[in-house]
């Protein structure tokens, strides 16, 4: 007798995640469905944070979150509960459960339409095409801010600042100004 299996369609869910260990998180999940032997229920995993270049974050709204295409199950909602550094999948406020009364894990996980993950994946990609790239050495102008027409030179990239020389009254000063706050001289 031949039984038809039946299985559960794809969806998207949204996992809070620490920003800073986000590449980590998804390759624990990679490496856990294959331990536990269910990678056909993960299709994809998305990181909507980013580290590009000399470790220069481009956080923003966004950072923190990953888009996670699968099979829901207790299998995978136990697998991504267990991933250190990762929040677990965003619930709805209704999910809250009373003492003692018993919930179906999958009913209280916040599905994401195809549209609200085509517009999420549009701010992310629009945010990776408006991207300044600097290294260190570059001469840049500064566009805002109290040193705003200052022109100088980069002298180091971190997180989300960029230390540039100027020279203000006849003295070269290093000046923290933001990303957005630079453009190529």
């Amino acid at each position: 007798m031949l039984e038809e299996v039946c299985e559960k369609p794809l969806k998207w869910y949204l996992m809070s995640l620490n920003y800073n260990n986000s590449h980590l998180v998804k390759l624990l999940v990679e490496r856990g469905v294959k331990i536990i032997g269910i990678e056909k229920d993960l299709d994809k995993f998305i990181v909507l944070s980013s580290t590009v270049g000399d470790g220069l974050f481009y956080g923003g709204l966004l950072s923190g979150y990953a888009l996670i295409r699968c099979r829901f199950s207790d299998s995978m909602y136990y697998l991504l509960l267990g991933i250190p550094q990762a929040y677990g999948l965003i619930k709805s406020n209704e999910s809250r459960p009373k003492i003692g009364q018993v919930i179906d894990v999958e009913k209280t996980v916040v599905e994401i339409s195809q549209e609200e993950v085509d517009r999420l994946l549009g701010v992310c990609m629009k945010r990776v095409e408006t991207k300044k790239f600097f290294s260190v050495g570059n001469d840049v102008r500064i566009i805002q801010g109290p040193f705003l027409n200052f022109k100088g030179k980069i002298l180091s990239i971190s997180k989300n600042k960029i230390e540039v020389q100027v020279s203000l009254l006849g003295r070269t000063v290093p000046v923290h100004i933001e990303i957005e706050g630079l453009e190529h001289a």
